[in-house]
């Protein structure tokens, strides 16, 4: 199959992107897939694999003659079609190793869980609890945001979609490059670090906050390279010219050549990158600014970059990473500019503002929670409150810490949360001057401060209740769906056992075959050669037939005059011996008429 698919590939090195060679080879034929195949080691020209339906499309595209773009065919047993293979075969599952198997399916967080592992545990989330101080955590996040922004301008998608979802169905390890927030040098950049594409950023769920400049300048940490980041580290650095489409030509535009002044960049950009899809181009311009220490240009660009995309019909969400970046820059000027006079300055105090008002769009703002009322209503009207409870509540009122939780997973937003933690004072230790109660008399406690029922505090209270059941609640579900998981997980490998079972009967059933049929076509040879030696036997018998009848032809005047020549002779002789007969008894006849007869 793999082969077949070889014959009806090309090998394409072009300036051109992805769609663009989608749509121009598609002239030619129908066309299966696009695969990356990297960048060229002499110039900045991506390499694609192109494959066909049939193999005369490709006659069809290798006649094709267009400026910055080479065609080449593959031809089996070469480095091109071994890459083509690697790059578009599939990647079949390997069974894991029994160990493995045994643990996942005996993990003490299955439902297998001995009994007594399950007290154990208890008890001992039982002692934290008790430990563990009363929680008064609020979060606090960014304004929720509807289905309906972030539908309002969904991502392009690829017109030749139906065609890559039957090709999948072929070739389930290869997705091809989904079409975001990234240029034709991304592309060639993904496919050398061996990425198998990115989301982008504006993509994710809108609910999700980025928790720094990662969707847009910062490297991903994970394999492929790019991960969910805009480009790689070796991108910010990467000063080679990178192509612009204007007016339909690509340009090149060679980083380290801008001025300081970026109103001519801003001006291409404009034209050649007045799309969602070419944000990325925006972002590189104004982060090689910013590495350069222009951290004005920066914030020009990027903040010309954000007019643009929100007069195209961008929402805000889904330009969260470039406000994130403008911010950062404009704190950096703040920081340079203080730096600078050795005080705060209007201008720096305003880039300082101008940072937190950005912030506050990405994260929300910080609300602080609500009085806390020391007494309930009943204890206020019975009396004066006793000084262990006033200093309670003096303490807990003027103690709020605020803290930045980061969630464990990626796929969680970061959470601003503020802390209303209640200290306990430590008791005084006792005078020796004063008399110690008398054994078994009762001890006299104060009241300890309770909140009222229909105070501020209780309601705070009641939410945080909620908000924990939520959590809990929450944690089962993950729970339930970890063990769904599991089930699931185990079933699938009970059945790519009995799928690699079946697999090695027909394995053994085609050796089988394949052996009777080479058995088979030794006999074929066989009969074959014997058949040709009896054909050249009867051909030279029939050769020595013809011979004979030549021969017999030739024969049989001669066979016809010595029969005539015997009867002749014989009636002669027989006449002789009549004569001698007569001659014998005395018959005198005539012997020379006797002679002549």
């Amino acid at each position: 199959m793999i082969a077949e698919r070889t014959h009806r590939s090309i090998h394409v090195e072009t300036i051109l992107a992805p769609e663009e060679v989608r749509s121009f080879f598609g002239r030619c034929g129908e066309v299966r897939g696009v695969y990356a195949a990297g960048v060229a080691e002499d110039s900045l020209r991506a390499r694609y694999f192109v494959e066909y339906r049939d193999t005369r499309a490709v006659e069809n595209a290798c006649a094709l003659q267009l400026s910055g773009t080479t065609v080449h065919p593959l031809e089996p047993c070469t480095e091109l079609a071994g890459y083509f293979q690697a790059v578009v075969s599939p990647d079949l599952p390997q069974k894991p190793h029994a160990e493995v198997i045994q643990t996942a399916r005996w993990s003490p967080y299955g439902r297998n869980t001995s009994k007594n592992q399950k007290k154990t545990r208890q008890a001992h989330q039982a002692s934290k609890d008790k430990i563990r101080p009363p929680s008064t955590y609020t979060v606090l996040g960014a304004e929720p945001i509807t289905k309906l922004s972030y539908l309002k301008y969904p991502p392009p998608a690829s017109p030749v979609r139906g065609q890559r979802d039957r090709f999948n169905k072929e070739n389930q390890s290869y997705l091809g490059p989904p079409i975001g927030w990234h240029d034709r040098l991304l592309d060639t950049t993904a496919a050398v670090e061996g990425s198998a594409g990115f989301v982008p950023a504006y993509i994710h769920d809108s609910s999700s906050f980025p928790s720094s400049l990662s969707a847009f300048t910062e490297p991903s940490s994970s394999s492929s390279g790019l991960g969910t980041g805009m480009f790689s580290s070796r991108m910010l650095l990467d000063c080679d010219p990178s192509p612009f489409p204007l007016y339909g030509d690509p340009i090149e535009v060679c980083l380290d050549s801008l001025g300081d002044s970026p109103e001519e960049i801003i001006s291409i950009l404009k034209t050649a990158a007045s799309d969602p899809a070419e944000c990325g181009k925006w972002v590189v311009v104004g982060a090689h600014y910013r590495s350069r220490g222009n951290v004005e240009a920066a914030i020009a660009v990027i903040s010309t970059m954000i007019e643009v995309m929100l007069a195209i019909g961008m929402s805000m969400p889904q330009l969260r990473p470039a406000v994130l970046m403008l911010s950062s820059c404009h704190l950096d000027l703040a920081r340079q500019l203080r730096a600078q006079s050795g005080v705060e300055t209007a201008a720096s105090k305003s880039h300082l503002d101008k940072a937190c008002e950005g912030f506050r769009k990405v994260y929300g703002a910080y609300e602080p929670p609500p009085p806390y009322a020391s007494v309930d209503s009943h204890s206020a009207a019975s009396g004066p409150v006793p000084e262990q409870a006033s200093m309670l509540s003096d303490a807990s009122a003027n103690t709020a810490t605020k803290a930045n939780v980061n969630s464990s997973t990626d796929s969680r937003p970061e959470l601003s949360i503020s802390t209303k933690a209640i200290s306990m004072p430590r008791p005084k230790p006792a005078d020796p001057s004063t008399p110690k109660p008398a054994l078994r008399s009762p001890i006299s406690t104060p009241p300890i401060a309770v909140p009222s029922p229909t105070g501020p505090r209780h309601g705070q209270l009641k939410m945080l209740e909620r908000e924990i059941q939520a959590l809990r609640d929450k944690q089962q579900k993950q729970h339930d769906s970890l063990e769904r998981a599991r089930s699931a997980k185990r079933k699938l490998e009970d059945e790519l056992d009995r799928e690699q079972h079946r697999r090695r009967k027909l394995e053994n059933q085609l050796d089988k075959t394949e052996k009777a049929a080479a058995g088979a076509q030794r006999g074929e040879e066989f009969a074959l050669e014997q058949c040709r030696a009896e054909v050249e036997t009867r051909r030279r018998a029939e050769d020595r037939v013809e011979e004979l009848k030549a021969q017999i032809v030739t024969i049989e005047p001669k066979v016809t005059e010595y029969e005539e020549r015997e009867r002749k002779t014989r009636e002669y002789f027989g006449k002789l011996g009549v004569t001698f007969l007569k001659a014998a008894r005395g018959e005198m006849l005539d012997l020379p008429t006797m002679m002549r007869m």
